[in-house]
């Protein structure tokens, strides 16, 4: 289980919960459900897209780099 701190987001002065594998959200209309569930998930998936995002880019320039080093020889 996480904790998870939210302060202001949209709807959401300032939040304090706990979110396990699976968390119920229930309330009223415009009270920020969809804020705290779409806050929850891009801190989840952050660091791995993140970390694909940067490798790619690693990956690319070293290739690079290697045609232009093999291009002068």
């Amino acid at each position: 289980m996480q904790k998870k701190y939210i302060k202001n987001n949209g709807p959401i002065k300032e939040l304090e919960m706990e979110v396990g594998r699976f968390s119920l959200l229930i309330g009223e209309q415009a009270t920020g459900k969809s804020t705290i569930a779409k806050s929850v998930y891009f801190f989840r998936n952050i660091k791995t897209k993140l970390t694909d995002y940067l490798t790619q880019i690693y990956d690319s320039n070293s290739y690079n780099n290697v045609m232009q080093e093999t291009t002068w020889l």
